[in-house]
């Protein structure tokens, strides 16, 4: 009876393991089936979401057949998720599935993989990043916020930079001021979520010189962050609140243009663009018609001086002809004399 308990136990144990194992497989891989998830499980139809974006989006593509491998993945992807909300997307997709053409695109056999698509904001054409690390937190968490843009924040490096910066009237204008050798992630992942909403623009005061910015506005401590107004840059207000995207995010709000507005702002560039786009072709088109004209008037010059030189060997042949006489020396001997002269026409060419 005891050999018999023993085995009721152990078989207990095996099935609570195997539970556990299909529930954690169940609540991870695929994402899609965790509905506490921040990580999207991707669809064909979702491709043009992530590669045209405005947030830059890390995706991570596992091995479904690989239990093992997909569940740890899942695990160190999930926690990214949670490590970094607000400042990527993430997503995810089975390597094997309907995406795998990406894959075999670029050339990647491994997995699990994780790719970075660039924000469209700061670049519509450049293909995505491959992270070629091992797979745990802090390795891509270092990889990823490398991939977080710069452009999109004006860079203080003068009083007369300063001044360009807060004589932007569209939108308040919110300011970073700090003595940090890069941009701090999470002001560049603010520079995409608030884009065409707020100016964003950083003062590195690494320097007596640069520092005497941030004293004429009065910043002694530093990181400090600063918004503007719009028209009336003397209208500012400070931020208090550590470096962290939710309470950055939260403070920055309420000063952002709205969305309504956004978009106001982004169909008159779109058709400020289009113009120019159309402005330069008609130019490309007209310059295009120009050198083609002059290119036919040349070739037609060419004909006509072609055409006069054959008219002027053909005349000087006659004339040389005619007028080719035989004179007799004195010593009695025959000699040819040619009209002077008569070779200075040139040849045809």
């Amino acid at each position: 009876s005891i050999f018999f308990r023993f085995l009721t136990m152990r078989a207990t144990v095996v099935c609570l393991l195997v539970g556990y194992v299909a529930f954690a497989l169940s609540s991870t891989v695929p994402f899609s089936d965790n509905s506490s998830s921040l990580v999207k499980e991707l669809e064909t139809d979702s491709l043009l979401d992530i590669w045209g974006g405005e947030m830059v989006n890390l995706v991570g593509f596992y091995d479904k057949e690989n239990a093992t491998a997909s569940t740890h993945f899942a695990t160190v992807w999930e926690g990214l998720a949670t490590q970094h909300a607000g400042l990527f997307s993430f997503s995810a997709a089975d390597g094997g599935g309907k995406l795998s053409f990406i894959l075999e695109t670029l050339k990647i056999k491994k997995l699990p993989s994780v790719l970075a698509f660039p924000s469209k904001l700061t670049s519509s054409k450049a293909l995505p990043q491959t992270y070629k690390g091992p797979i745990n937190e802090s390795s891509i968490s270092k990889w990823a916020l490398k991939q977080l843009p710069h452009t999109l924040v004006y860079k203080i490096a003068s009083e007369s930079n300063m001044n360009t910066f807060k004589g932007y009237t569209t939108s308040k204008k919110v300011c970073l001021f700090h003595n940090e050798t890069d941009t701090p992630p999470v002001f560049r992942a603010l520079s995409l979520t608030f884009a065409d909403r707020l100016r964003f623009g950083e003062a590195k005061m690494k320097d007596k010189k640069r520092a005497k910015i941030g004293e004429k506005e009065g910043i002694t401590e530093f990181p400090k962050v600063v918004v503007y107004g719009a028209e009336d840059s003397k209208d500012k207000q400070n931020f208090d609140g550590p470096l962290a995207m939710a309470e950055l995010k939260a403070f920055l709000e309420p000063h952002a243009l709205s969305l309504e507005k956004r978009e106001e702002i982004r169909k008159e560039r779109k058709e400020k663009y289009d113009k120019e786009q159309e402005e330069k072709k008609a130019q490309e088109e007209k310059e295009k018609a120009e050198k083609e004209a002059k290119r036919k008037e040349e070739a037609a010059e060419k004909k006509r001086k072609r055409r006069e030189k054959r008219k002027i060997v053909k005349a000087r042949d006659e004339a040389y002809l005619v007028m080719e006489r035989e004179w007799q020396a004195e010593d009695g001997e025959l000699i040819h004399v040619r009209q002077t002269g008569w070779d200075e026409v040139p040849e045809i060419s």
